[in-house]
């Protein structure tokens, strides 16, 4: 059975949120003469809210926006980044298919420590660009032997 205290009501005043979904503790605070007296289920809202008219702050006003609109301009904006991306990985690799069609023309045998050199070079896309621009075989040699025997050193 439940107990009632004789300042049930001043306490509940006190502690107890009357809009019970907004949570339970309001305020601290002692019971006397200090203590104001409960506003009531009408009014408790009231009391603590702002005059509207009061600092009025010319806002402006939110741009309206769907979000399946948000989001379908997300979804492009990441294919369209994802496709630039596939592009460049796909030039990227044209360009080490055709340095190494060279190197096959240049007949660089595949099990030797200069083709795996070669390899290693055309990770960089600038190595890449200097060994295509190479005229022939005979540069193409030598600037893999170069480059083989720098880092060998």
């Amino acid at each position: 059975m439940w107990h009632t205290t004789p300042f049930l009501n001043e306490l509940e005043a006190l502690y107890v949120d009357l809009n019970q979904n907004m949570g339970c503790f309001r305020s601290a605070g002692g019971i006397g003469a200090a203590t104001p007296a409960h506003f009531g289920p009408s009014s408790y809202h009231f009391g603590f809210k702002r005059d509207n008219r009061d600092n009025v702050i010319n806002i402006p006003e939110k741009k309206s926006s769907n979000v399946g609109e948000y989001m379908a301009c997300l979804s492009e904006s990441i294919a369209a980044r994802s496709t630039s991306r596939d592009q460049e990985r796909t030039r990227e690799q044209a360009e080490v298919d055709e340095a190494m069609q060279i190197l096959r023309e240049d007949v660089v045998p595949y099990i030797s420590d200069m083709f795996f050199e070669a390899l290693e070079l055309f990770k960089n896309s600038v190595s890449r660009r200097e060994f295509k621009n190479l005229l022939n075989t005979e540069e193409h040699l030598a600037w893999l032997t170069w480059h083989l025997n720098r880092n060998n050193k």
